[in-house]
């Protein structure tokens, strides 16, 4: 074991502090004054302190532990103590040997230590800050030159900032107080300095203005007004004047842009409820107004009326400005009418918009060509597929009727009169014996398969007559259509045999085991083929297709 003093010198020397015996050539550095060895414990006396040896071997457990070597060395040591400051605190090194080997003990290594912390973390703050001035820029083309500086800036003041961060930490010191720096270290320090103070001037005096917006409008540049007025919105809280100029930019857009375009803009300006909201309405209905206002004067009504719906819905405020165009629209609706209905229904919708004494004549006028419509007048001596015609045409303008006049309960009893009326006189006609032309007036068009047998196939059954030479109806087959079950609805077959009758008439099913039904219905018989409940097969008068 070596015994040695704990020192600075033993830490700048580390051969001295190892647990052996030390040659000549490793205390080169030193003046040795006394150097004695033994290969047993030394003995006290001469130039071995005997109290050294005494402290040492009474540390030494006589039953467990035997001393094999010991070597006691007295040296001179060359020492120099440098004492210096950094990071606001002071450390001293001790340069020990003939060539002043510097100490490394935790007070002479504190400073540096220190110094290196606070440089790493002082570059991260200033890293931070720079990251935090570039992501704070908007990707606007209004900020382009500007942020291309500060960029620059910004990142040169973070590479100048590593050598000034070291300056500084190197010349403060305690009391925070800084050394002279030399004019290359102040020239380090003031370039980062002013990088960054740079950077953040132009951030500062980069910020768009309204001004700036107003100075574009008034020149008519609208889109550098645009391009500033989306940096003000990106870049301050939107108050009153940002609002205001935003207004204004969005209405002066507005003006070349199309019709769709143009009331999104003023829609929108209009609902943020500004200083300009009352002028980007009125602008709005100008030009939906005029929109309407063309389109009645290139005569197209149903565009006009199209876009009346959509922009004024039945049930908004009334508009007297609105509702004589709406008149004027469905005035050339009414000119353009061929048919009572539609005349009656246009001058209804104009007299209903802008009511005034010509159009509430005019209506009137309407009202009694539809009431004359209603009404089938007599002709002696009408052929009855004819008049069964007229009847068909009046149950079709009646019903049609009915669906328009619901307001007007003078036209809605006469169309249900005429309805009710063509629907029993058609009734009451017979098929059979029935000249052809009357049978298809009721069935609807005839194909002709032969001679004698014509067909007619709507809905879900096959409805075939047959004509004797004189071309009058002495039978009618009805046949389910297929595919399976083939049956026919009873609701059809009750109405064709009413029909072929011409008065009120019913099925009557079989009886018994039997799928056959016979019976005389007005002094036609009838035959019916069932398949378990349903109607496949109906025969009236004589019919054998």
């Amino acid at each position: 074991m070596l015994f040695v003093t704990d020192s600075p010198v033993v830490s700048g020397h580390r051969q001295l502090g190892e647990e052996r015996n030390l040659g000549l050539s490793e205390l080169e550095a030193f003046g040795v004054m006394t150097k004695v060895e033994a290969s047993s414990a030394l003995a006290g006396g001469g130039d071995v302190p005997s109290e050294v040896l005494r402290l040492h071997l009474n540390a030494v457990d006589g039953r467990l532990e035997r001393v094999t070597s010991q070597q006691y060395i007295k040296i001179a040591v060359v020492r120099r103590d440098a004492t210096f400051e950094m990071c606001a605190c002071s450390g001293t090194l001790v340069l020990s040997g003939s060539e002043l080997v510097g100490s490394t003990q935790p007070s002479a290594l504190r400073p540096i230590r220190r110094r290196q912390v606070l440089w790493a973390v002082a570059f991260g703050g200033v890293f931070l800050a720079g990251v935090f001035i570039i992501a704070g820029r908007p990707a606007l083309p209004y900020f382009g030159t500007s942020n291309r500086w500060i960029l620059l800036l910004t990142f040169g003041g973070m590479g100048l900032s590593i050598p000034a961060i070291g300056v500084l930490l190197r010349q403060l010191r305690r009391g925070f107080r800084f050394r002279r720096l030399s004019s290359l270290e102040r020239a380090i320090v003031g370039a980062a300095a002013l990088a960054f103070a740079a950077a953040l001037l132009i951030v500062k005096l980069s910020q768009p203005r309204i001004s700036e917006i107003k100075s574009a409008l008034a020149a008519q540049d609208l889109a550098r007004a645009r391009v500033v007025l989306n940096a003000l919105l990106s870049s301050e809280v939107r108050g009153p004047e940002v609002l205001a100029a935003e207004d204004a930019v969005e209405i002066a857009e507005a003006a070349s842009q199309p019709t769709a375009a143009k009331l999104d803009l003023l829609d929108g300006v209009a609902a943020r409820k500004g200083i300009r909201a009352g002028e980007a309405a009125r602008l709005a209905r100008q030009e939906r107004l005029a929109v309407i206002s063309a389109h009645i004067a290139d005569s197209k009504p149903t565009a006009a009326l199209n876009a009346i719906g959509l922009w004024y819905p039945a049930g908004s405020k009334p508009d007297a400005e609105v509702s004589e165009l709406r008149a004027k629209a469905e005035q050339q609706v009414l000119a353009a009418c061929s048919d009572p209905i539609c005349k009656f229904t246009a001058a209804n919708r104009v007299n209903e918009g802008a009511p005034t004494a010509a159009r509430a004549a005019q209506l009137a006028d309407a009202k009694r060509g539809l009431l004359n419509l209603l009404i089938l007048p007599e002709i002696p001596g009408e052929p009855l597929a004819a008049r069964l015609g007229r009847l068909g045409a009046l149950a079709v303008v009646g019903k049609a009727a009915g669906e328009v006049a619901t307001s007007d309960s003078e036209i809605a009893a006469a169309a249900e009169k005429a309805v009710t009326l063509a629907k029993s006189e058609r009734s009451r006609v017979a098929l059979m014996g029935s000249q052809e032309a009357a049978v298809a007036e009721l069935l609807g068009p005839l194909t002709r398969k032969t001679d004698t047998i014509s067909y007619v196939e709507p809905d879900s059954r096959g409805t075939y007559i047959v004509f004797d030479a004189q071309r009058r109806c002495r039978g009618i087959y009805l046949v389910g259509s297929t595919p399976s079950p083939r049956t026919i609805p009873d609701n059809i077959a009750a109405a064709i045999l009413s029909q072929a009758v011409g008065r009120a008439a019913s099925l009557k099913p079989p009886t018994g085991s039997s799928n056959l039904s016979r019976w005389v219905e007005s002094g036609v018989a009838v035959v019916g083929r069932w398949r378990s409940t349903g109607l496949v097969e109906l025969r009236i008068g004589d019919a054998a297709p």
